[in-house]
């Protein structure tokens, strides 16, 4: 659990307001941000599609990094079990202000991402993991619950998927796809696996239709 210093009622209700003025969360994945007009909206739900080793979950990694350099607390519901502490940590994320759940069922998920969202933490990345998941047993109004917490308290939830959801309560979905490998290496030389390069794809639903591609390289450290 985050640990934070003891305040006052008057400098919580600030820090907050001072949270909810930054409007957007940069993850400073360049492709990523730009797609998402500058980074991740305040109080929006944002979907993340992609199978295996596409990426997704680097780009993931990427968010929790940004949210904990900013001294902001954050969660990740690992219904797929797939972070590595040592890895999220090299990648730049503060885990003393992570916390990780590892729920036994989507319904287990569902619930605490609506849990910590409610209890005001910045960023809740939930990843259903890359295995066969049984959207259809969800019903919209889980999703809606979900969308209304990040939008009442100001929070990011960013939802990893391998297909999309395709809720009313999604501010955009980004797809990631067409992954392939960056290989260094010349001529008689062995070669070495550099990192993965993907496709983007976002359509915004909310605050304005938009629809947008690009290219996004993670480095071999960064995967």
């Amino acid at each position: 659990m985050p640990q934070h210093p003891l305040q006052t009622a008057s400098q919580l209700l600030h820090s907050l307001e001072q949270r909810r003025q930054r409007a957007v969360l940069p993850t400073r994945i360049a492709p990523f941000d730009r797609l998402q007009g500058g980074g991740l909206a305040r109080g929006s739900f944002v979907e993340l599609v992609g199978v295996r080793s596409s990426g997704r979950f680097a780009l993931m990694t990427a968010a929790l990094a940004a949210a904990t350099r900013a001294g902001e607390a954050a969660a990740l519901i690992d219904l797929g079990d797939h972070l590595d502490p040592r890895s999220a940590e090299s990648a730049g994320v503060d885990l003393k202000r992570v916390l990780w759940v590892r729920p036994r069922s989507l319904k287990e998920a569902l619930m605490s991402a609506e849990m910590v969202l409610a209890a005001g933490f910045s960023l809740v990345a939930l990843d259903l993991g890359s295995g066969p998941i049984p959207l259809h047993r969800v019903p919209p109004s889980a999703w809606t619950r979900l969308g209304r917490a990040a939008e009442a308290h100001g929070g990011i939830l960013l939802l990893l998927s391998p297909t999309p959801v395709r809720t009313a309560e999604t501010w955009s979905t980004v797809t990631v796809s067409g992954a392939r490998g960056v290989w260094q290496g010349h001529g008689d030389e062995p070669r070495l696996l550099a990192g993965i390069a993907s496709r983007l794809t976002a359509v915004r639903r909310r605050g304005g239709h938009f629809e947008g591609t690009d290219l996004l390289t993670l480095w071999a450290e960064g995967v």
